[in-house]
């Protein structure tokens, strides 16, 4: 993993593919946007109010959501939507910039216009505050329009161990949230739009439900109050890591988790391989292999669920590595999503992924997935969000 001394250096790198990009144009333009992200600009800074008005957090993956020109969806990555003031993350560096206004995004690059895009707008209801006073930013947040994604208000083990997952910003520094504050925006979100799909997402324990337990009473209640509201049971999805299936009880904390009202889950590798998994997650990476196919083959087989795994490029595996990690992933019937290398936390200044090399896997796994039989409508939630990855409906 190559290392930048300046943001001056990542800057330059970036400045040279863009080039590339403009020279040949056999890129696709969100690749550069996933990968690179947007420095920082007036229109960014007003924008980032719009989205994300508590300055919310969480992995550091919240973006300002578009639609591009072409048709694709992104939510386009810049530390501004979550620091107030201007920092030395990645971001920075970026050649990239949105100009124009909220009605009128342009993307520019030294001046020159590369894609006009549509802002995504979110519904009102994000700027209001629950009766416990806390920001309905501060519990979900509106992504590419049509998905919700929240974080429990929970420490992750490995963070509290200061052995985290050497990419994650995971970080939660207000865990005074109840759940009457998680069911209350999600009630007012799915009455001002009945098709939000709903992902959460939290920190590891260390017990050998590995998690999966907390999410229990955010789920039940949000289901529940939801299905009033819609006339159905609500899309909502998990992403955790599984059970410790040699405890004899990993089914059981599945079934209690669908139970309450999961719909489908992303159990992430990360790295396909796990002679690299255990290197960038230490911790996590001690969870076998094994409960990841256990967890995997139960979902998708027994509970007839949707199952997805993270898979991230530019970090140490080879792409030929995650390729293969991807058609076993598929052959299990869990779909696979490519994810680019965002330097944030413990790897800030490792270079970000290089977009070519993105795209040729993303398009590669997406195409994969088209040609299989998985059932997509399965896996409502961040899995089939357009937002952080190129999907099946990013390629012709």
């Amino acid at each position: 993993m190559k290392k930048w001394n300046s943001l001056e250096e990542l800057a330059e790198w970036e400045t040279g593919i863009i080039e590339d990009y403009i020279n040949h144009d056999d890129l696709n333009f969100k690749s550069l946007l996933l990968c690179f992200g947007v420095g920082d600009s007036k229109l960014v800074r007003e924008l980032a109010k719009i989205v994300n008005p508590s300055r919310e957090r969480r992995t550091g993956n919240t973006g300002i959501p578009l639609r591009l020109s072409n048709g694709s969806i992104i939510n386009t990555i810049s530390s501004v939507v979550y620091e107030e003031v201007p920092n030395q993350y990645f971001t920075a560096a970026s050649p990239l910039r949105l100009e124009g206004d909220i009605d009128n995004v342009e993307i520019i690059y030294k001046g020159k216009v590369l894609d006009k895009a549509e802002f995504i707008k979110p519904k009102p209801w994000i700027n209001l505050k629950t009766k416990n006073g806390k920001p309905y930013s501060s519990i979900f947040l509106s992504e590419s329009g049509s998905f919700l994604m929240g974080t429990l208000p929970v420490i992750c083990y490995y963070q509290a161990i200061d052995k985290p997952c050497l990419f994650c910003e995971y970080n939660q520094t207000d865990l005074d949230k109840k759940v009457e504050d998680f069911v209350e925006v999600a009630a007012a979100a799915f009455s001002a739009d009945s098709c939000y799909r709903l992902t959460m997402t939290g920190g590891n324990t260390n017990t050998e439900d590995r998690g999966i337990k907390q999410y229990g009473k955010y789920v039940k209640n949000i289901s529940e109050a939801v299905s009033k509201i819609i006339g159905k049971k609500p899309s909502i999805q998990l992403e955790l890591s599984p059970p410790d299936f040699s405890s004899g009880n990993g089914e059981k904390y599945i079934d209690e988790a669908v139970e309450a009202g999961a719909t489908s889950f992303m159990m992430n590798l990360e790295q396909g391989d796990d002679k690299y998994r255990k290197v960038i997650c230490a911790e996590k990476g001690k969870i076998p292999f094994s409960d990841y196919i256990n967890a995997y083959e139960y979902i998708t087989k027994e509970k007839g669920l949707g199952a997805a795994s993270l898979l991230i490029n530019g970090l140490m595996e080879p792409p030929e590595s995650t390729m293969h990690s991807a058609k076993k992933l598929l052959e299990l019937g869990v779909k696979p999503i490519i994810q680019p290398f965002r330097p944030f936390s413990k790897l800030n200044r490792v270079y970000p992924s290089n977009p070519y090399e993105f795209e040729r896997l993303s398009n590669e796994t997406a195409r994969l997935i088209k040609d299989s039989n998985l059932d997509l409508y399965k896996l409502e939630g961040c899995a089939n969000c357009p937002g952080c990855a190129i999907l099946e409906q990013d390629i012709v």
